[in-house]
């Protein structure tokens, strides 16, 4: 008994949800007055599909026959059963019990329920109870008619829902524009911008929110567009009943919302319905419920056109979780904008409170799954008395009609009268001409623009007037055009410089620069630099960086290459010029490279530009003793020159002692092993000190515990190796001598004396 009771309970209160949609969709869009629905017996299943049927192919004998089924259905089932249709009896059984006494005014009203209009087929409230199905009665004269709230600007509506029949008594010519400010969606929203369309004028305007999300899947978006093809099929027979012209615009949304059809395009219904048969256009999208999206595009649709009624009806298979809280904004349309809207939930998991506050009403219109979208159309076929396969057909074969994807947006003469005028622009120069405009706004809209012709404004920088016109073109290579300048034409480069089209300034073709940008002589690491730009450092290798510094007549023989920042502030300004070079010699020629770079600047190349550094070895031809004095001269000419460096070396390469001289960053380095590495580092020890081009002295001399180290006969350091370790010395090793330095003289200890 449980068990019946729960799936009695269910299968109810999934009806009433069908019941109570149908009745909301129906009361939005044709504003027809409802009946309360009441609960009667259970119907025979196979019984009420009939009856659907028969009520979609309009024929009214075939509903009667349906409904002597569902009596026959009803005798057989208090006969007896088992299963489901035990379920049934219960249901009726227990109903049929409690409301006895009133049979007969059930049947007479079933009887002339037939004979009433489609308005009095649904109610607008759900009455729960445990019997199984519905009967229409007649809505009471108390019951609530739901109400429009006027433009805050004043505009003047009837306080209900126009009916289809209230519509055809109105001249569409007089629909009323939007009096308010248009809304216009601001950029970091990302939702569609529609432009409106006021000089289209509308009976109904209306705009269908189809949820695409990921939650819905393509298999239930099919049963969704069928029901929207259905609803517009029932939409478009109504209308041409009373001649009403409809408007209706499709959205589908997702985490992005797309408009499937422009309402201000005044397509026909048969247009429209077409496009669901074409596999490139409502096609499904996947992605999070953007609810506020939907909703902004829609407000945008409605507002385009001019309209005596505007609805609004979102589809959404839950909660929306991405764009912001729609509540807020459906308000808005609702209050400043007089749109009516239907919030269809589908499915168990919606957000009641969200639906509640999206559509303005205390009822959640919903259906429990997707497969009721069959049910729910049917619904509305019956209560319009439409069939879709018939009726919209046979309208559609007259429909000679093109479907337009876009359409221009015209404002009749009489809102352009109303605009206000801006103010003049500066003068502008558009190809040949040169104008200023304004604009003229209604309602906060740009609507419509004159221009005339003003006296022209210099070209730009990197552009120079065509001869004979008031165009501008671009410099051509070789010559440039700075910033500010009032020229007329372009200024050609200096010699040894060079440009590109449109150029702004000259510059040299190849340049090294430090991190100020100023241009580095002779040695030292530096910013390489192409056509005012940074290079990229793919494929760059030592042999590239030989081929440019010789193509820029720096020493090359010793180049060398790495990737970097040299100054963030100097390379952030800069564009990224070449990239892939590759070179097969030390040739520029040989080498290639592209314009086209995917780059940032830590992959920028740092060059350094040196001849290749000497190394020459002096052997001791008797171990170093107490006295003797090792002295080497030589002659500097470049003061950038990176390093030259005295080392007295032992057995198996190990160096014993090493001075180490940088005159480009004004230090000397002094190691020597006495067990391990002993590192010491001298500064300042100024660059002036090697005088201008002259020739100086290093000498080094044996002490008893220390080896003394001098520079122009001035002691400058001592260090003190292991005293094991000078008896093991064996050669002395010069290294250095790039860019100009050269080693002049070299003195060792070569008296001949036996090893010991």
């Amino acid at each position: 008994m449980l068990l019946w009771l729960t799936l009695l309970g269910l299968w109810n209160g999934a009806i009433c949800n069908r019941y109570e949609a149908a009745d909301a969709i129906q009361h939005a869009i044709f504003g027809e007055d409802s009946g309360t629905i009441e609960a009667t017996d259970s119907p025979d299943e196979d019984s009420a599909t009939a009856s659907a049927s028969a009520m979609a192919s309009g024929a009214m004998d075939e509903a009667t026959a349906a409904s002597q089924t569902q009596a026959s259905s009803r005798s057989t089932t208090r006969a007896g059963t088992s299963g489901a249709q035990t379920a049934h009896l219960m249901m009726a059984t227990s109903h049929a019990m409690s409301h006895a006494t009133t049979r007969p005014q059930r049947a007479q009203n079933a009887q002339s329920s037939r004979r009433r209009s489609s308005a009095a087929y649904f109610a607008s409230r759900r009455r729960r109870s445990s019997a199984a199905h519905l009967v229409h009665r007649p809505r009471t004269e108390h019951a609530a008619q739901p109400t429009i709230t006027p433009f805050r600007q004043g505009q003047k509506w009837s306080g209900k829902s126009y009916s289809f029949s209230e519509l055809s008594q109105m001249n569409v010519k007089s629909a009323p524009s939007q009096q308010g400010k248009f809304y216009r969606p601001r950029v970091f929203e990302s939702v569609p911008v529609v432009e409106p369309c006021q000089a289209v004028k509308c009976h109904l305007s209306m705009a269908v929110m189809m949820d695409s999300s990921g939650s819905v899947g393509a298999e239930n978006y099919k049963k969704e567009l069928g029901f929207v093809k259905t609803l517009l099929q029932i939409l478009a027979v109504k209308a041409e009943d009373v001649n009403l012209k409809i408007c209706v615009g499709l959205i589908s949304y997702s985490t992005d919302v797309h408009v499937e059809v422009d309402l201000c395009c005044e397509n026909s219904i048969c247009r429209i319905v077409d496009q669901f048969s074409d596999r490139s256009r409502l096609v499904y999208r996947d992605g999070s419920t953007n609810t506020a999206g939907a909703l902004k595009v829609a407000r945008q649709m409605l507002q385009g056109p001019a309209s005596f009624k505007k609805v609004a009806l979102l589809i959404t298979d839950g909660k929306s979780n991405t764009g912001g809280s729609p509540v807020t904004f459906a308000r808005r349309m609702r209050e400043q904008d007089g749109i009516q809207i239907v919030a269809l939930g589908v499915t168990n998991d919606i957000n009641e409170h969200e639906l509640k506050g999206v559509s303005g009403n205390n009822l959640v219109t919903k259906i429990d799954q997707f497969d009721e979208f069959h049910e729910l159309a049917n619904l509305l076929l019956q209560a319009n008395k439409v069939s879709s396969n018939q009726n919209f057909d046979f309208m559609c074969h007259r429909d000679k009609s093109t479907y337009k994807d876009t359409c221009e947006r015209v404002m009749t003469e009489e809102q352009k009268a109303l605009c206000e005028w801006g103010e003049w622009s500066n003068c502008v120069r558009t190809e040949d001409k040169c104008q200023e405009t304004r604009s003229c706004k209604l309602n906060g809209l740009d609507i419509t623009k004159e221009s005339v012709e003003c006296e022209c404004p210099p070209c730009p920088a990197g552009q120079e007037k065509v001869d004979g016109s008031n165009a501008c073109v671009m410099c051509p290579p070789g010559t440039y055009k700075p910033d500010g300048s009032d020229a007329d034409v372009c200024v050609t480069c200096a010699e040894g410089t060079v440009s590109s089209s449109g150029a702004t300034r000259c510059f040299t073709e190849f340049d090294v620069v430090d991190s100020s940008g100023h241009s580095i002589v002779g040695a030292g690491e530096g910013l390489l630099l192409y056509m005012g730009g940074t290079v990229c450092d793919d494929y760059f290798t030592d042999q590239a960086a030989a081929a440019l510094c010789r193509k820029m007549g720096r020493p090359y023989s010793g180049a060398s290459f790495r990737n970097g920042l040299i100054g963030w502030a100097l390379q952030s300004s800069m564009d990224i010029k070449m990239d892939d070079v590759r070179c097969s010699s030390e040739e520029w020629s040989e080498c290639t490279f592209s314009e086209y770079e995917n780059c940032g600047h830590r992959e920028d190349v740092l060059i350094t530009c040196k001849d290749a550094e000497v190394e020459i070895t002096y052997p001791l031809l008797r171990p170093l003793e107490v006295g003797h004095i090792i002295s080497v001269s030589a002659n500097y000419v470049d003061d950038s020159t990176s390093k030259f460096s005295v080392n007295i070396v032992g057995d198996n390469d190990l160096t014993l002692l090493h001075v180490d001289f940088r005159p480009f960053n004004d230090v000397i380095v002094l190691n020597n092993y006495d067990r391990g590495w002993q590192t010491e580092i001298r500064s300042p020890f100024p660059r002036s000190n090697f005088g201008d081009g002259g020739m100086f002295t290093v000498s080094i001399e044996v002490l008893e515990r220390e080896y003394k180290v001098s520079f122009n006969d001035v002691e400058i350091a001592r260090r003190f190796p292991h005293r094991n370790n000078r008896s093991g010395a064996n050669k002395v090793v010069l290294k250095g001598g790039s860019n100009g330095f050269e080693w002049l003289n070299v003195e060792v200890p070569t008296e001949p004396r036996p090893w010991s």
